[in-house]
Order: C-alpha cells, then sequence, then structure tokens
C-alpha cells in the first residue's frame, strides 16, 4: 500500500506573468492536501477501481491491455447498471503514468504489477472545496473554529463536476498525487526523502505531472500549481512549453515519453528558488463568493499585451521588479529572524498593536528592533502603499487596461479595510484574481498580552455586508510538496464493512490503535534555552491538547465499537424476517460507525498536526544554534520513533550536557 498527498496552492505575487519564463513568480504551498491511497486489490485482474468518495457517483473502473506489440491500452470499464461517469484527469493520470513506468521497466513489469488489479482512492481537504452549505447545514457561523468541527473530507452531497472550488489548485494538486502515488507503488523509482528540486526522483514526478495535467486541461499552463505541488513553497519561473509540446500534438499517446519526461533533459527550463513566509506570521485565506474563469481571464490579459506589445512589456517588467521587492522583502525578514531573533520578536510585539501605514513612524532606542520594523514597514509599502508601483496597484489597473477584474471594487474595499487593521501586514487576490479568494499576511504571535489580528480579521470577514466572506483553514505548510506518508497506516483507506448480507455500509475505517504520546519537557532550569519561547510554548500546549483528545476519543471509541457489536448481533438474529427496506435499524448502525469515523478521522488529523508540530520544533532548533551558542544553553531533541501502527513517539526536548544547537 502506497500513500502520498500533494499540497495546494496560493500564488501571493505574480499572477499572469508566471505565463512568461521571462518573469517569475512567488506561489506558497498550502497545508491543505490531496492524498492518494494505492492499494493491490484481490484478484480483479488488470482492473483498476478508482473512488473519489466525497462525490456522488465518483467510482471509475478501468481496464488495462497489452496487444500483440506489448502496446498499453487503457479503457474504462462501466459495470452494469451503474451510472455512466468519466473524469479525464484520472483516466489521463493512469493512462500516462502506467505508459511511463512501462518504458522505464518493462511492459512485464507492469503486467506482473497490476496483475491483481488496483484500488486507488483519492480525497482532497476540505479547503479545497467551499464549505459554506456544511457551516449553513449546522448552523454554524464562518470561523475558522467551525470550519474545524467540519469532518475531514467531509462528503460533499454533488457530482464532482459541480463542486464550488476555492481556487487552491485541486486538480494539480490531484494529479500529482496520483502521479506520484502510482509510480512508488510500481516500483519505478526511489525516494522522495530530499525536498529540493535536485531530487531525480521528485524531478520526474514533476514532469510527468506537468505534461499529464496539461494534457487534461488541454493546453499548456504555466505550471506553478503542479511545481508548487511537488517542491512546495517557492519563488517559481516556468518551463519552455516546447518541451512538451511534441507530446501535446500526439493524440493517440504513441510517441515515447521518457525521452522528454526524463529529468535528464535540459529542456526542462523551469527554476525554484528557495523561499518561506517570516516566521511569526500567518497566511490568512478567504473564499469569496463564486469563483472565477480563470482560463477565460488569463487570455483576455494576454490578448490586451500581444495588442499592446512595447507598453505591455514595459509594465510586466515593472510589474515583475515589484513582485520580486515583495518576495525578497519577505526573504530579509526570514533572514533576521535567524540572526536577531529577540529583536524580531520585540519588533513584532510594538507593531502588533498598529495598523501598517504607521510602523514607519515609530522610533526607538533599540536600534535593530528599529530597524526590523523598518522593514516590515517596507514590505508593506511594497505591497500595498498607495504608488504606481505596487504589486496591488499595478495588478488592478493592468486588469482594467484588459478588460477583466483581476482585483474587482469590492475585494479593493475588503482588503482595503482588511489591511487597515493593526497587526496585518499585506494581502491581495491570488493567481488571476477575480472573485475567487483573497489572502492577507498577518502577524501571529502567541502572546496574550498583545492584541490578536486574525480574530480582528474573522471579525470583519464575519460583518462585511456587501460580499460573502468565508475564511479557509489553510495556513502555509511547513513540510515539503509531495510526501510520501511514511506510516505503515493509510490514512484515509476505504473498507467495505457488512452489516448483514443485504445491506453494505462503504465507510472509511482504519485500523488505528491507540498511540501513545510523549509530550514536549522542557527544562525549568535557569539556562534552558528561552530564544523562541513563543514556538516552544506552543509546541508543547498543543501537543498536550492532542494527548487528552486523543484519550477522549479513545474511550469513544471504545464504548461505541461495545455499542456496534451488539447491534450487529441483533440485526444478524433478525436478518431472516428483515425487509430490505426495513433501514431503522441500519440507520442507527450507520449513524454509530459515522461517528467512529469522525473520531477515527480526527486521530488521524492529530497525528498529521503532530507531524507539522514537529517540523516546528525543528525550525526552533535550528534557530537556537544560530544565537545561543554563546549562552551555552542546553537542547537535545530525540529523533521520531514511528513503529507501524504500535508505537508513535514524538520529540522529547530536555537539558543535556551539550552547547545549544550542537548535535
Amino acid at each position: 500500500m502506497t500513500v502520498t498527498s500533494a499540497p495546494g496552492k496560493v500564488l501571493i505575487a505574480g499572477g499572469y506573468l508566471v505565463l512568461d519564463p521571462l518573469y517569475s513568480g512567488v506561489v506558497v504551498a498550502a497545508s491543505s492536501r490531496f492524498y492518494t491511497v494505492v492499494e493491490d486489490a484481490k484478484g480483479n485482474t488488470d482492473t483498476i477501481i478508482v473512488k473519489s468518495p466525497q462525490f456522488i457517483e465518483a467510482t471509475w473502473q478501468y481496464r488495462v491491455t497489452f496487444d500483440a506489440d506489448d502496446k498499453l491500452v487503457l479503457s474504462q470499464v462501466t459495470p452494469e447498471g451503474a451510472p455512466e461517469s468519466k473524469n479525464k484527469f484520472v483516466q489521463l493520470a493512469l493512462e500516462r503514468t502506467f505508459q511511463l513506468v512501462k518504458e522505464i521497466k518493462s511492459a512485464e513489469h507492469v503486467k506482473v504489477a497490476i496483475r491483481n488489479g488496483l484500488e486507488i482512492t483519492i480525497l482532497g481537504d476540505n479547503d479545497f472545496y467551499s464549505q459554506r452549505a456544511q457551516l449553513e447545514k449546522r448552523n454554524l457561523p464562518k470561523t475558522q473554529e467551525s470550519l474545524k468541527k467540519i469532518p475531514p473530507f467531509v462528503p460533499l452531497g454533488v457530482r464532482i463536476e459541480n463542486v464550488h472550488k476555492t481556487g487552491m489548485g485541486s486538480s494539480a494538486a490531484l494529479i500529482t498525487s496520483v502521479v506520484g502515488s502510482l509510480m512508488i507503488h510500481l516500483k519505478a523509482l526511489g525516494s522522495l526523502d530530499r525536498a529540493g528540486d535536485d531530487d531525480h526522483a521528485r524531478r520526474l514526478i514533476h514532469n510527468a505531472a506537468q505534461y499529464i495535467h496539461c494534457l487534461a486541461q488541454g493546453k499548456v499552463g504555466s505550471g506553478f500549481d503542479v511545481s508548487s505541488a511537488i517542491f512546495g513553497s517557492h519563488i517559481y519561473t516556468r518551463f519552455d512549453p516546447k518541451v512538451i509540446q511534441p507530446l501535446m500534438e500526439s493524440a493517440t499517446g504513441d510517441t515515447s515519453l521518457l525521452p522528454t519526461i526524463s529529468p535528464n533533459n535540459s529542456a526542462w527550463t523551469s527554476r525554484v528558488q528557495s523561499f518561506r513566509l517570516p516566521p511569526l506570521t500567518r497566511l490568512l485565506l478567504a473564499d469569496v463568493d463564486a469563483g472565477s474563469d480563470s482560463p477565460s481571464m488569463a487570455s483576455k490579459v494576454l490578448k490586451w499585451r500581444k495588442e499592446n506589445s512595447e507598453a505591455a512589456l514595459e509594465y510586466w517588467t515593472n510589474l515583475d521588479e515589484a513582485n520580486m521587492t515583495v518576495s525578497q522583502a519577505l526573504l530579509k525578514l526570514a533572514e533576521s529572524y535567524q540572526s536577531h531573533p529577540d529583536e524580531y520578536l520585540q519588533a513584532l510585539k510594538t507593531i502588533v498593536l498598529r495598523p501598517a501605514v504607521e510602523w514607519h513612524t515609530l522610533t526607538g532606542k533599540n536600534k535593530v528592533v528599529v530597524d526590523l520594523i523598518q522593514q516590515f514597514g517596507k514590505t508593506y509599502h511594497a505591497i500595498e502603499a498607495s504608488k504606481s508601483t505596487v504589486v496591488r496597484q499595478k495588478m488592478k489597473r493592468m486588469g482594467e487596461l484588459a478588460g477583466v477584474p483581476i482585483e474587482p471594487d469590492e475585494q479593493t474595499r475588503l482588503l482595503d479595510s482588511c489591511v487597515g487593521l493593526p497587526g496585518v501586514i499585506g494581502g491581495g487576490v491570488p493567481g488571476a484574481g477575480g472573485y475567487d479568494a483573497i489572502w492577507l499576511l498577518v502577524i501571529e504571535l502567541d502572546d496574550d498580552s498583545v492584541g490578536s489580528p486574525i480574530a480582528n480579521v474573522q471579525q470583519l470577514w464575519q460583518s462585511w455586508q456587501e460580499m460573502n466572506v468565508s475564511p479557509l483553514l489553510a495556513e502555509e505548510s511547513l513540510s515539503s510538496g509531495l510526501r510520501l506518508e511514511q506510516s505503515a497506516l493509510p490514512p484515509f483507506a476505504l473498507r467495505s464493512l457488512d452489516i448483514t448480507p443485504r445491506i453494505k455500509i462503504v465507510t472509511k475505517m482504519s485500523s488505528l490503535r491507540p498511540t501513545e504520546i510523549e509530550v514536549i519537557e522542557l527544562s525549568d532550569s535557569e539556562d534552558e534555552c528561552t530564544g523562541d519561547a513563543a514556538t516552544i510554548k506552543r509546541l508543547q500546549r498543543n501537543l498536550r491538547n492532542s494527548r487528552v483528545q486523543h484519550r477522549v476519543l479513545k474511550e469513544k471509541n471504545e464504548q461505541l465499537r461495545k455499542e456496534i457489536e451488539e447491534l450487529k448481533e441483533k440485526l444478524s438474529a433478525h436478518n431472516t424476517s428483515m425487509a430490505v427496506d426495513d433501514q431503522e435499524p441500519h440507520s442507527e448502525v450507520a449513524r454509530m460507525l459515522n461517528q467512529v469515523l469522525l473520531n477515527y478521522s480526527s486521530l488521524e488529523v492529530l497525528q498529521y498536526e503532530i507531524q507539522e508540530l514537529i517540523q516546528t520544533g525543528k525550525l526552533a532548533q535550528d534557530h537556537y544554534g544560530k544565537y545561543t551558542r554563546e549562552k551555552q544553553r542546553n537542547l537535545q531533541y530525540t529523533k521520531v520513533s514511528n513503529q507501524g501502527l504500535e508505537e508513535f513517539h514524538i520529540f522529547r526536548i530536555s537539558s543535556s550536557s551539550t552547547i545549544c544547537g550542537e548535535q
């Protein structure tokens, strides 16, 4: 069994410009992910069954055959009585990935690998789809706390083509996770240990996913969404579209893929530069009204550019300079945290209670703190200030020139109000813009003595009348892009549970066993490392909360299991006399099974939240090592011990005799 996940994306700078290899864009990988689970089936020879259980009529069945010349043929099979349903993205991902694996290994290798068939399950985090209907169904306000009460991967009750997306790159994340999971499961490549763009396996999946995504969309796009799904947050410069044009023009798929897809093909010219948002800041996202038609908007912008080539070239060049000013300002802040973490924290505490427009007027005795405040002020001005050179102003103006609503007036009024709140660094409309979403970068301090910009923003969103604003839970992902889930447990494997011979309830059931969670313990000694106290305290508190939640859920599940067994015995005893349409007992079983599902899903979410906390702990450890060496403070952590389903141990930070930061 193989499980991979790929993140969604937020393009915070470089909209439209990323279509041109001369320019770059700043893409942030989101914490929301698409998961693909690939399992060997039991006896369904050469049959591939794909399920997307969040949607209705979202099961697709395919058969793989080989002709006399070992040409691979993937054909869809619709079982008798089943509704006809097609998914071009899934079918092309399967077909071209199998073809690529055949070229890398052999036809015989593929035949052996799928001889018993495959079962594939695809699931996307809730943030990829609007949850307005779910909130209304539960009579919940549109807040992040309310969204946390919605079960993970909640069924949406619609066909996949009718779902309202939030513009986070669902199709790119889906294809990337499917291609990656298949190639790993079929043993066509090695490990995904390295996160950088120098990893051969990662670049092979990147090239394949770029090609398949373009093929499914019917055009060669910029590719920043697939790149983010592979590499995480970065500054992206696109590949030359000519590299895959021959494959795009081969409608039958007879052209060999590997010579083009191979990472050794120098024609792949895309560039990935490391990027992350500054520490102690938070990316906030909101779904705003109905989505936009990004391809249509892009075609109009490109038409304007073609008809006004000379003026557009100058305009795009100036806009690119403004975009890079923003990216470098954000990177400089991250570097400043590394070199002056105490002063960085003090600067944030100073400005968090003031709107960004006032930051440049602040003075003080500590020059480093004042300089950092000015850096934050320059970042705000680079994104927001009312000058013709800043990103938001130029993007809005370009939309007006091209006749498309890149930043509609309604969005402008909403963003201006948000940015006017204390502690908000900047914001904008992501990607192609329009009526899709907005993003904000706000200060996030784990300190009750200062105000909460996040709470203020959410309060504004709730009270906003001109547009319907609904927050998302996603933030920047601290882990890599495409990720092979290391646990032996498939987090979302589907299981069919037979209640009676005539009733089958299909639900997500994992074999997760209770885990032992060791909470981080911090030394109480006076010489303990204190450089990033806010991060460590938050890490400690969250892990403790996770342990409590885990214990409560464990107890609930044990009780529910007992009740379910009792109900199953009652159903079995009455099975011979029970009518097929007698749903009352079955409804009760279904209700309880769903409750078990929710609890186990919560346990799975906790484990992944803990993994994210581990990443935060690693970052904190790196920061300590750079600025507390001379203080000889003590910090040591043990590595995670993950032994399949039985154990899941978290970092233990304790005092030792080593110098802080030395391993």
